[in-house]
């Protein structure tokens, strides 16, 4: 028996894999990289576990994650091993996911485009150049959390169209900035926080402010990022993720001014990464 999980920053979805028989779990995210080895321990227990009737049946673990770097790696490994005692534990950074998913074995530019937004050069095996997101602070170009924060940035200055103004009210949880603010430093996933705001991008996707919000972030995710690839022009591009799905035709079209072609978009690549490790 295998399980497979895909973790962002805001949700896992696992899979357990016996036979040919998928069974298909969530939890919220698990970042090692913003969490603690006790709150990722906590998800485990009781989000994970209850759901799972035969937890002690699986004999390889495919752990993907927002956040596995090469020193969180054997975090999340011993934690899974805590509670699963596999023989075989992999752990690997949620961009591998992306492009086992679209890529395969073929050659191309891997994006992720979700809560946050990541990218690397993929041989077909393992990623040969990468330049850095720099997470929600400093980066992030196009993502959720890039454009959520653009839109409270909007809310709070009264530069929102009329109806997604009345939108974001409603989802704003404290009307003053200053309580806003105070709100956003207390929460331990502040780029998870900001991303639920880019929803109402999608629910007014017809105005001229969200097509110039979304392309501007598009934009400025290739103008920083992509161009720095080493014969970015070359490669088919490959991307994962809610925003990448839900703004595709946006995304292909930025691209073409870039002289770059998409082959694949997907929203999660579970589905792909199941018949990867069939």
């Amino acid at each position: 028996m295998k399980l497979i999980a895909d973790s962002g920053s805001t949700k896992t979805d696992w899979c357990g894999l016996e036979n040919g028989e998928k069974t298909f779990y969530k939890t919220q995210g698990i970042n090692p990289f913003w969490m603690t080895e006790n709150q990722i321990q906590q998800i485990i227990q009781l989000e994970l576990l209850p759901q799972i009737s035969h937890s002690q049946g699986f004999s390889e673990i495919y752990f993907y994650g927002a956040g596995c770097v090469a020193d969180k790696i054997n975090v999340i490994k011993n934690i899974l091993q805590t509670f699963f005692h596999a023989n075989k534990i992999e752990v690997h950074s949620d961009l591998l996911a992306a492009a086992r998913a679209t890529a395969a074995k073929e050659k191309g530019l891997i994006l992720i485009i979700g809560t946050g937004s990541n990218s690397g050069l993929y041989d077909g095996e393992k990623f040969i150049q990468q330049i850095p997101s720099l997470g929600f602070l400093l980066g992030d170009e196009g993502s959720g959390s890039w454009l959520g924060k653009r839109i409270v940035a909007d809310y709070f200055r009264k530069n929102l169209p009329e109806k997604m103004y009345e939108s974001v009210d409603k989802m704003m949880p404290e009307k003053s900035f200053t309580e806003f603010n105070a709100l956003l430093k207390q929460q331990i996933l502040q780029g998870r926080f900001l991303a639920q705001f880019a929803v109402a991008l999608k629910e007014h996707s017809n105005t001229e402010y969200a097509k110039s919000i979304v392309n501007r972030g598009f934009e400025s995710l290739f103008d920083n990022v992509m161009v720095h690839y080493d014969g970015f022009e070359k490669y088919p591009l490959y991307a994962v993720g809610s925003v990448a799905f839900h703004f595709a035709d946006e995304l292909k079209n930025v691209a073409k001014t870039f002289n770059c072609t998409f082959e694949k978009i997907i929203q999660s690549p579970m589905e792909d990464l199941v018949k990867f490790h069939e």
